[in-house]
């Protein structure tokens, strides 16, 4: 069994890098042996590791522009069908938010986590209201819009705290753990209202409970120095 030199966590034969602090993993028995007669050390002997840097902005628009196809082939099928765009405005808005979300920030040099997170919930909402105007329903403001803005909001606090580095990771995981059940309920209060017109929790709570006694013990071992190291490095964090 083997260790880290650099951080002390325990390593499996096959790992090349630390998974902790990605230090390079070097066994001494690739190295050959010292010749004392000669006091000359063999050759050592490496493993180059050869890293391929992929172009995201190429790749991005490369998809982009196969996805004009289906778009094509969906909206002159539909307009030779029924003279007007009805189906075909379900995948134009499916394809268009799939777009804003996962291909948009690649075309970006200086990447904002927050203005992504603004425009992909707005994409979302859009996307939801042209169903509910195709279905003739009445649920995108009512429904759609609080789902939409919850998430946004949820999503935005999780990533500032993803980003502030003076916590420590067991830190984010215990408020990660309950903030994930309270947005559970939230999501239950919204629904509640939509369909019942007043809030009544059936199912939340059950979420919530766990998530809050697991943030509650990750703040205690977050608080014990020595624990909270040896339990960092068992996990990886």
């Amino acid at each position: 069994m083997s260790y880290c030199v650099n951080c002390g966590v325990e390593l499996t034969e096959s790992q090349k890098r630390c998974p902790l602090c990605d230090t390079p993993v070097l066994n001494p028995k690739t190295f050959g042996k010292y010749d004392c007669s000669l006091g000359v050390e063999p050759k050592k002997s490496m493993e180059t590791i050869h890293t391929v840097k992929v172009d995201f902005k190429l790749l991005a628009t490369v998809i982009s522009v196969l996805l004009i196809i289906p778009v094509a082939i969906s909206v002159i099928c539909n307009l030779a069908d029924s003279g007007k765009l009805t189906w075909s405005l379900y995948v134009l808005g499916a394809i268009t938010l799939f777009f804003v979300t996962a291909l948009l920030p690649a075309f970006f040099t200086k990447k904002n986590p927050y203005l992504f997170i603004l425009t992909d919930t707005a994409a979302a909402f859009l996307y939801l209201w042209l169903i509910c105007s195709l279905c003739d329903g009445n649920w995108a403001f009512t429904l759609a819009l609080p789902l939409c803005i919850i998430t946004g909001i949820f999503a935005l606090f999780f990533t500032l705290v993803l980003r502030t580095k003076p916590l420590s990771k067991l830190l984010k995981l215990s408020i990660f753990t309950l903030f994930s059940g309270l947005y559970t309920m939230a999501t239950e209060v919204v629904i509640s209202d939509f369909i019942h017109g007043r809030i009544v929790l059936h199912w939340s709570h059950l979420v919530l409970i766990p998530c809050a006694a697991v943030s509650v013990v990750l703040l205690i071992l977050n608080s014990h120095k020595k624990l909270k190291n040896e339990l960092e490095k068992k996990l990886f964090m």
